[in-house]
């Protein structure tokens, strides 16, 4: 074989390869628009939903703050923005270290009770759960140490959310829906209350209803 003849197979063999590579790069190209399109329809889609979960947050907060405004300063509750309904005065909600509901904390609830559950089971299209949390301040005792404290304040705050939750179970017709929506937490003192980064002891002591909804955990994601 001549040495043109083995040019050309080389030639020939480099020419099919960078056919090969153009057509690798090519498909590659068309890949990263196909991606960058994904991208985009994923970020339209995140907006939208953004939109959608800003506009449910004020509809709720517009419904919590229409159904409970003549009621918060007396109940010595208030309403967030981010949906939750905080009882602050401790000297109503339970006896000092202990999880049993105080008559004045229960008259409370019965007042409360049946008509946010009504909104929940109205609108639980648009909610993930009801969370009902109990929380505590830091302190136990005087000479405790911290892991003491905090988890004997964690048993109690634990505690607290069940006796609540039992008692609104028994007070409502509906209990599917409680069953369904409804999740009760004890988180001892790992969302303390402060004031000019100071702790406010009593504040810290309270009983929250907070709705969650759908698109918040997803939403979370991604901030």
């Amino acid at each position: 074989m001549s040495v043109n003849n083995n040019w050309s197979s080389v030639a020939d063999l480099f020419s099919g390869l960078m056919i090969i590579f153009l057509f690798i790069a090519i498909a590659m190209m068309i890949e990263t628009k196909k991606e960058s399109a994904q991208v985009e329809l994923l970020k339209e889609d995140l907006e939208a939903l953004a939109g959608s979960y800003d506009a449910d947050k004020e509809f709720f907060y517009k419904l919590l703050q229409e159904e409970f405004s003549n009621d918060f300063s007396k109940w010595n509750a208030q309403l967030d923005k981010d949906l939750t309904i905080r009882f602050n005065n401790h000297d109503i909600l339970f006896k000092s270290g202990s999880s049993e509901i105080s008559d004045e904390f229960k008259i409370i609830l019965k007042s409360f009770w049946p008509r946010y559950i009504r909104i929940v089971s109205l609108y639980k299209e648009k909610i993930s759960h009801v969370s009902l949390e109990g929380h505590t301040s830091s302190f136990w005792c005087k000479k405790c140490s911290d892991e003491f404290s905090y988890f004997n304040n964690m048993k109690l705050s634990q505690e607290r959310s069940y006796e609540v939750l039992k008692w609104c179970w028994s007070q409502s017709n509906n209990k599917e829906v409680i069953k369904e929506m409804v999740v009760a937490t004890g988180l001892s003192y790992s969302r303390l209350i402060k004031e000019d980064g100071v702790e406010n002891s009593e504040l810290s002591k309270r009983v929250e209803f907070s709705l969650k909804l759908n698109a918040e955990d997803f939403l979370r994601r991604f901030k």
